[in-house]
């Protein structure tokens, strides 16, 4: 059972809820006010193999949001071949599901299975990225398949990048701001499996070529390649793709 205020915190700070088990036997509904048991910003998740989880077509059970989540275990990977390295995913078992290190040449590569983890502002304060120590020595960055998303403002800022940037096939949704003011001057190489860009994600980069969009891209938010369309030789948004 989850009563009503379980979950109420007198600061607006984002944080994600997982259920490990089945659906909670009662829980207090969401009325709209102060009285439920998880507030707007709480983001919940749930196993559907789990049993007991009535979500509605809208995607909400009890009145509350809540989405599908999946296990992919802890990634296992030798430190010893990095600088530095950790995990950055996003889920539970403490976001263990991916991980990145940095070489002695500075790349950066990330590898395991899942998603991302998500670095926003809150109350004017960014998040510190895992990597934020050796923001300065990353040259490169490399992603191995697995990856299905890559989170908000991850790569925001990294200014000493060169050559291309591929995102492996598996990669389905690309978070705001990801790759922003990174000023990348290779080729960007997107993935066939690409379904959602969001807003800024690629905004004020180098990007030189062509830029071809997958066929059946739901979303292209805004702003998403401002400052960036200008150094492309020409972009295509393939079959299916929004206009």
């Amino acid at each position: 059972k989850i009563g009503r205020n379980a979950f109420h915190s007198q600061f607006a700070v984002t944080s994600n809820i997982y259920f490990f088990g089945d659906a909670p036997v009662s829980v207090y509904k969401n009325d709209g006010n102060w009285s439920a048991s998880f507030e707007r910003y709480h983001k919940l998740f749930y196993l559907k193999e789990k049993s007991g989880w009535d979500v509605d077509a809208n995607g909400l059970w009890n009145g509350y949001e809540i989405n599908e989540y999946v296990d992919y275990g802890a990634v296992e990977f030798d430190e010893s071949i990095y600088v530095a390295s950790g995990y950055c995913g996003k889920g539970p078992n403490r976001g263990e599901n991916l991980a990145w290190g940095i070489d002695s040449y500075g790349e950066l590569t990330v590898f395991g299975k899942g998603p991302m983890m998500d670095y926003s502002e809150i109350h004017n304060q960014m998040y510190e990225l895992p990597w934020e120590e050796y923001v300065d020595n990353i040259n490169a960055i490399k992603f191995e398949k697995g990856i299905t998303y890559i989170g908000n403002y991850v790569f925001q800022d990294l200014e000493n990048i060169s050559g291309s940037l591929v995102l492996p096939e598996g990669i389905i949704h690309v978070g705001e701001y990801a790759f922003s003011d990174s000023n990348i001057s290779g080729e960007l190489i997107l993935p066939s499996t690409l379904k959602k860009v969001e807003q800024s994600a690629f905004r004020n980069n180098d990007f030189e070529g062509e830029l071809v969009f997958p066929e059946g891209m739901e979303k292209i938010g805004f702003s998403s390649f401002s400052g960036t369309i200008p150094h492309l030789s020409q972009y295509t948004t393939g079959i299916g793709a929004p206009q």
